[in-house]
């Protein structure tokens, strides 16, 4: 299985590389490959061809979210909030750069910036599920409890299997003292995504 999906990833990225030599300044081009090379786990190889994207067009804002998201794969947090404000910076009205810069400040400490950003994330686009998970973890790290029972609530209204807000919420009502309703969002969360706990522990 290992082997088929190295052969494939060589594959996917010899195809790109292929038609990349062909027309060198196209950015549609890297933005692909550095996809494909993102969803493979490639982030190094992925944030190269984000750089190249905005070498060749630095004022796309997609090419510093997709690059500041392969920062925060490979555990470089600040430069993911460095590029997600460069993204808002050139599409202040993106939901998803505000959403990207608030999870990102939350997870350096800043969490002051973090909430104000997933407030702009929530009011420019009121549906998008990780904009409210995102502010639900906001809350959480400040000890609101109980608003982030009601931020992850409106995420689970929408979607009951969202395994980071049940996983949230199961926090919250713990340290709510609300043990049962605890146990359960966390086993329906794990159940969900065995990796839940490691990554809130990251």
């Amino acid at each position: 299985m290992v082997q088929q999906a190295e052969t494939d990833e060589a594959y996917v990225i010899g195809i790109d590389s292929g038609y990349i030599e062909q027309d060198p300044n196209n950015p549609a081009l890297y933005v692909i490959r550095g996809q494909d090379r993102e969803n493979q786990g490639a982030h190094d190889l992925a944030i190269a061809d984000f750089g190249r994207v905005i070498g060749i067009d630095p004022n796309n804002d997609a090419a510093y979210m997709d690059r500041g998201l392969a920062y925060e794969a490979e555990g470089r947090y600040v430069d993911n909030v460095s590029d997600q404000t460069k993204a808002i910076t050139r599409s202040p009205k993106d939901a998803r750069a505000w959403n990207n810069l608030c999870w990102g400040l939350a997870v350096t400490g800043d969490l002051q910036d973090a909430m104000s950003s997933c407030d702009q994330a929530v009011t420019l686009a009121p549906r998008n599920l990780n904009a409210w998970n995102s502010l639900g973890f906001v809350d959480l790290k400040t000890k609101n409890y109980k608003q982030a029972m009601a931020d992850y609530g409106v995420v689970l209204s929408i979607n009951p299997e969202f395994g980071s807000s049940l996983y949230g919420r199961g926090l919250a009502e713990r340290n709510l003292g609300d043990s049962h309703d605890s146990a359960s969002d966390i086993a329906k969360a794990e159940r969900n995504d065995p990796d839940i706990a490691s990554t809130f522990g990251t």
